[in-house]
């Protein structure tokens, strides 16, 4: 893992030209109440170019830590609410259980490479009002994925003859 120079607060860079991105920011303001630092990747990419690309910024979010420690994608995501105490459970779920972590990275990428389509599905659903997205719900059906996904490995597993390995 890269890192990068001490921050005072975590910083959470975000494509600036992205309808849905700018909602979720939004949103993520109410929950994180000043814990964390937002920027654009238009403003943020000059002081992290060495390390990050302007098309790397375009495919993904970024979360940099005081501690240097970096952070994309569905991991950025799940440190992000992981700063309001009550929203510890999906990182602890993103870290711990096989599979949970892939699946969030690979829901997380079709999401980033169809976020057009994205906001105008959630726009149509809630409205100007995200807040009926309720953070929970929205950790829940991560949750749902991972648990999906172990199902399905475990089963692949047996039948491939490797259930020793899982039990």
């Amino acid at each position: 893992m890269q890192t990068f120079t001490h921050l005072p607060i975590p910083l959470f860079i975000y494509d600036g030209g992205c309808q849905f991105c700018l909602a979720l920011v939004s949103y993520f303001k109410t929950i994180t109440n000043g814990k964390i630092k937002y920027a654009s990747s238009q403003e943020a990419a000059g002081s992290f170019s060495s390390v990050i690309s302007k098309d790397d910024f375009r495919r993904s979010i970024y979360l940099i830590m005081p501690d240097g420690r970096f952070f994309k994608g569905a991991a950025a995501y799940f440190h992000l609410i992981s700063v309001d105490s009550k929203r510890t459970l999906g990182l602890w779920v993103y870290d711990h259980v096989l599979g949970f972590s892939w699946i969030s990275e690979l829901v997380y990428s079709w999401i980033s490479a169809h976020r057009p389509w994205c906001y105008r599905a959630l726009r149509f659903l809630a409205g100007d009002h995200w807040d009926v997205l309720e953070h929970h719900g929205v950790q829940m059906l991560f949750l749902l994925w991972g648990l999906l996904v172990c199902i399905i490995l475990a089963l692949l597993a047996e039948s491939l003859g490797l259930s020793s390995w899982i039990y």
